[in-house]
Protein backbone atom coordinates (compact mmCIF):
# COMPACT_ATOMS: atom_id res chain seq x y z
CA UNK A 1 0.00 0.00 0.00
CA UNK A 2 1.45 3.30 -1.36
CA UNK A 3 1.82 5.95 1.73
CA UNK A 4 -1.05 8.18 0.37
CA UNK A 5 -3.82 5.22 0.27
CA UNK A 6 -2.65 4.57 3.89
CA UNK A 7 -3.25 7.80 4.98
CA UNK A 8 -7.04 8.11 3.07
CA UNK A 9 -7.23 4.72 4.85
CA UNK A 10 -6.58 6.04 8.29
CA UNK A 11 -8.35 9.31 7.60
CA UNK A 12 -11.14 7.46 7.74
CA UNK A 13 -11.29 5.42 11.02
CA UNK A 14 -10.32 8.66 12.17
CA UNK A 15 -13.72 10.26 12.07
CA UNK A 16 -16.31 11.97 14.73
CA UNK A 17 -19.18 9.19 12.82
CA UNK A 18 -16.52 6.07 14.34
CA UNK A 19 -15.69 8.24 17.62
CA UNK A 20 -11.72 7.66 17.37
CA UNK A 21 -9.70 10.65 16.94
CA UNK A 22 -6.19 11.07 14.39
CA UNK A 23 -4.63 10.74 18.22
CA UNK A 24 -5.53 7.41 18.97
CA UNK A 25 -5.36 6.24 15.63
CA UNK A 26 -1.71 7.09 15.23
CA UNK A 27 -0.82 5.89 18.70
CA UNK A 28 -2.72 2.55 17.64
CA UNK A 29 -0.57 2.33 14.71
CA UNK A 30 2.61 2.77 16.79
CA UNK A 31 1.71 0.21 19.14
CA UNK A 32 0.97 -2.39 16.64
CA UNK A 33 4.41 -1.50 15.05
CA UNK A 34 6.08 -1.93 18.80
CA UNK A 35 4.00 -4.88 19.26
CA UNK A 36 5.91 -6.11 15.98
CA UNK A 37 8.89 -5.62 17.21
CA UNK A 38 9.00 -6.73 21.01
CA UNK A 39 8.16 -10.07 19.17
CA UNK A 40 11.94 -11.54 20.36
CA UNK A 41 10.86 -10.35 23.82
CA UNK A 42 7.99 -13.31 23.98
CA UNK A 43 10.64 -16.15 22.96
CA UNK A 44 12.89 -14.76 26.13
CA UNK A 45 10.03 -14.42 28.41
CA UNK A 46 9.98 -18.10 28.97
CA UNK A 47 11.30 -18.16 32.67
CA UNK A 48 8.71 -15.29 33.56
CA UNK A 49 5.17 -16.63 32.19
CA UNK A 50 6.49 -20.26 31.54
CA UNK A 51 5.84 -22.43 28.52
CA UNK A 52 2.86 -23.74 27.23
CA UNK A 53 -0.12 -22.14 25.89
CA UNK A 54 -0.63 -20.24 29.12
CA UNK A 55 2.54 -18.84 29.01
CA UNK A 56 2.45 -17.72 24.93
CA UNK A 57 -1.14 -16.45 26.32
CA UNK A 58 0.39 -13.95 29.02
CA UNK A 59 3.89 -13.15 27.28
CA UNK A 60 1.29 -12.01 24.32
CA UNK A 61 -0.18 -10.20 27.02
CA UNK A 62 2.07 -8.44 28.56
CA UNK A 63 3.86 -7.27 24.95
CA UNK A 64 0.92 -5.95 23.77
CA UNK A 65 0.58 -3.29 26.90
CA UNK A 66 4.25 -2.90 27.26
CA UNK A 67 4.18 -1.54 23.37
CA UNK A 68 0.74 0.43 23.81
CA UNK A 69 2.34 2.60 26.99
CA UNK A 70 5.53 3.01 25.05
CA UNK A 71 3.36 4.18 22.31
CA UNK A 72 1.96 6.69 24.31
CA UNK A 73 4.59 8.54 24.58
CA UNK A 74 5.11 8.51 21.22
CA UNK A 75 9.09 7.20 20.97
CA UNK A 76 9.57 6.91 17.17
CA UNK A 77 7.93 9.67 16.00
CA UNK A 78 5.39 7.26 13.91
CA UNK A 79 2.28 8.44 15.33
CA UNK A 80 3.00 12.00 15.17
CA UNK A 81 4.00 11.76 11.33
CA UNK A 82 0.40 9.82 11.07
CA UNK A 83 -1.43 11.98 13.29
CA UNK A 84 -0.23 15.25 10.54
CA UNK A 85 -1.16 13.23 7.66
CA UNK A 86 -4.40 12.11 8.71
CA UNK A 87 -5.40 16.15 9.77
CA UNK A 88 -3.89 17.18 6.67
CA UNK A 89 -6.13 14.70 4.70
CA UNK A 90 -9.23 16.06 6.95
CA UNK A 91 -8.83 19.27 6.08
CA UNK A 92 -8.08 18.77 2.20
CA UNK A 93 -5.03 19.66 2.29
CA UNK A 94 -3.72 16.25 0.72
CA UNK A 95 -5.13 14.87 -2.12
CA UNK A 96 -5.94 11.48 -2.17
Amino acid sequence: MDPMTAVSSYSQIANPATGRSAKEVAEGFEGLFLFQMLEPLEKSSEALFGKGPEGRTFSGLFRQMLADQVASARPLGIADRIESAIEQQQNGKIQG
